[in-house]
């Protein structure tokens, strides 16, 4: 996975250097980061299909509740992205530094503080 971000950032850092620094990445670097994250979530998903065959009792709960909690973090950093576009709050900010740093950090910290609490919960 940290390859594949790799390769998506570097993408993009590719297609913005010497650029004017508000000018947004260029179509073949987004196709490509797009690309890589459509691979990536479908090894994952086989991977993951593979590992979990005929596995049932609480560890599928579990599963299912991370699953949630992720999916419900995800849906909140998109729909607070919706809110700034409707304050009228800078294109550049909505779709360019907001999910840069809040998809990366606040998914994944979220995320992992929910599974985390729910885990000692336990």
């Amino acid at each position: 996975m940290a390859f594949v971000a790799l390769l998506a950032y570097g993408a993009i850092w590719l297609s913005v250097r010497g650029q004017h620094p508000y000018g947004g990445p260029s179509a073949w670097a987004m196709v490509v980061t797009f690309a890589l994250i459509a691979v990536l979530i479908a090894v994952s998903a086989s991977s993951a299909r593979r590992a979990t065959t005929g596995i049932t009792g609480p560890s599928v709960r579990q599963r299912r509740t991370v699953t949630a909690a992720i999916v419900v973090v995800y849906i909140a950093v998109y729909v607070f992205m919706g809110a700034l576009k409707h304050l009228g709050v800078s294109p550049a900010i909505v779709y360019g530094v907001y999910p840069a740093v809040g998809i990366s950090l606040f998914v994944i910290v979220s995320a992992r503080a929910g599974v985390l609490a729910w885990r000692r919960r336990a």
